[in-house]
């Protein structure tokens, strides 16, 4: 059975984030631990990590900084403090400075301004106090950033009445040919976190199957990419 409850205050929306945010702190905070005690070899090295230590170019061409990576995806930029904790990773192969993904849909769709801008300092900062980055993704003149800087953060927290799309997995063509600004959905997070080589994404919420779905066959497509994209997401629940 489903059940369902609605929730229509912002206060709470924001509790939720909070939660979900440092529960996934905590989650990375363990991660350096974990692989350190399990070791990791060639084989288990994910897509987009070299097991060289050196800190020269990333020798595999899925790494984010890879040249290769960059010519294929050309629109996809980091942050300076993405990528530093990109570069980290690389030349350690252990999830050191472990980044976490973060969507921008509730940003822009979840709360108004300020209480949004708030919100998402809150919880970069909740991640950042456990020892981890936040990456807050998102398209900007339809190049998808993968971490904000401060600025950016407010300018797409304030227009979101203006300027800004929900963008799903399939919006994002469309908005990026166009130069449009977009928030994230958790579907489009995902696609775009695996992309960058981020394992971890926290959000407050996913999407869930719909009232009347026997009607409507309405079933969000963060479901559907739950199924097919290898990135762990922690949430505070299935709407």
């Amino acid at each position: 059975k489903f059940c369902f409850r609605r929730v229509d205050s912002s206060m709470a929306r924001n509790t939720a984030t909070r939660r979900a945010g440092l529960l996934a702190s905590h989650l990375v905070a363990g991660m350096g631990e974990m692989a350190g005690m399990a070791g990791m070899n060639e084989a288990d090295t994910p897509a987009g990590h070299s097991t060289s230590s050196s800190s020269h170019a990333p020798e595999h061409p899925e790494h984010p900084q890879h040249p290769q990576h960059q010519q294929r995806y050309p629109r996809l930029h980091f942050s300076p403090e993405v990528a530093r904790a990109l570069d980290q990773q690389r030349a350690s192969n252990r999830p050191h400075n472990a980044i976490v993904a973060l969507e921008s849909t509730i940003i822009s769709h979840g709360m108004p301004y300020p209480d949004n801008y708030r919100t998402a300092r809150e919880v970069e900062s909740i991640i950042r106090s456990c020892g981890a980055v936040p990456a807050t993704i998102c398209v900007l003149k339809g190049n998808i950033h993968v971490g904000l800087t401060d600025e950016q953060l407010h300018d797409l927290a304030k227009n979101v009445d203006t300027s800004v799309q929900k963008l799903s997995r399939r919006d994002l063509p469309y908005a990026i040919a166009h130069g449009l600004n977009g928030a994230t959905t958790v579907a489009s997070t995902m696609m775009i976190a695996r992309l960058a080589n981020i394992r971890l994404f926290v959000t407050g919420g996913i999407g869930g199957v719909h009232r009347s779905y026997h009607e409507t066959m309405d079933v969000s497509a963060d479901l559907v990419e739950l199924g097919r994209t290898a990135v762990g997401v922690v949430c505070a629940g299935v709407k």
